[in-house]
């Protein structure tokens, strides 16, 4: 017996419902959720050794797994938001499948910059023939 299949058999005896990760099942789930994910055919790109970050583990019906994950890859990027991708693994197809995800704030935003004054400081410099310290322009 393969571990997607132990993994079919240990769901069987649980309800439907969120897998709080302090149950006593918690822990055999989520081994044999790692020992499995490369026998899955992954639509998505996940590799298995970022399932530790895994959250919201659900019990979703007859042989389907569905959990979160946030990803970072915006914050590389600059972005505040981190990306929480729905994964939904079906045992008995043997697949795992990324649906569309949401984004989570992980800081604070810095506050927006009002250009509009300092645009029209600089307009209304170039219009009156002034010098202004950002043209360059003659």
């Amino acid at each position: 017996m393969d571990s997607i299949e132990q993994l079919r058999k240990v769901l069987s005896k649980l309800p439907i419902g969120n897998i709080k990760s302090k149950t006593k099942e918690y822990p055999s789930i989520y081994s044999l959720l790692v020992e499995c994910w490369d026998l899955l055919d992954i639509d998505g790109d996940l590799a298995t050794h970022k399932l530790t970050r895994i959250e919201n583990l659900t019990h979703a019906g007859a042989d389907i797994l569905t959990f979160e994950i946030e990803r970072h890859g915006p914050t590389v990027l600059g972005s505040v938001y981190g990306l929480i991708h729905q994964w939904t693994v079906d045992l008995a197809n043997r697949k795992a499948i990324c649906d569309p995800y949401k984004k989570r704030l992980l800081y604070e935003k810095s506050k927006s910059l009002n250009v509009e004054p300092l645009a029209q400081n600089v307009f209304n410099d170039i219009i009156s023939g002034k010098k202004h310290p950002l043209c360059q322009c003659e």
